[in-house]
């Protein structure tokens, strides 16, 4: 048998459609008539004023944080951007927060610098 050529295929059709032919049938599997799809729980970007600082909480900038290599320097650029992108650089500095603050995600302290 040969993919390239084709020689030999039309056999292994027809022992397939022979084989499936001769197979005993099965129970019958009901149609999915309803598929439901589980939203992922959001929380929303919320920014507190804690003793020493900020703490951040939202359920996209914890993942991000999680998902970060912190020890890695273009994977800090790439977080400080998408930081910006999600809002949180805008919203820490409506909070009050000054260059030099401490601002903690998901349990990791940074240092705030605009």
């Amino acid at each position: 048998m040969s993919a390239l050529t084709g020689e030999g295929l039309p056999e292994l059709r027809s022992a397939i459609v022979h084989a499936l032919s001769a197979a005993p049938m099965t129970a019958a599997i009901a149609p999915i008539t309803k598929l439901a799809l589980l939203a992922e729980s959001v929380r929303p970007l919320e920014v507190e004023r804690v003793a020493g600082g900020f703490v951040v909480r939202g359920s996209r900038v914890e993942k991000l944080v999680e998902r970060t290599d912190l020890d890695s320097e273009s994977a800090l650029e790439r977080f400080q951007s998408s930081l910006d992108r999600l809002g949180v650089n805008a919203a820490v500095e409506a909070a009050g927060a000054r260059p030099g603050d401490s601002v903690r995600i998901a349990g990791v302290e940074f240092e705030y610098q605009p």
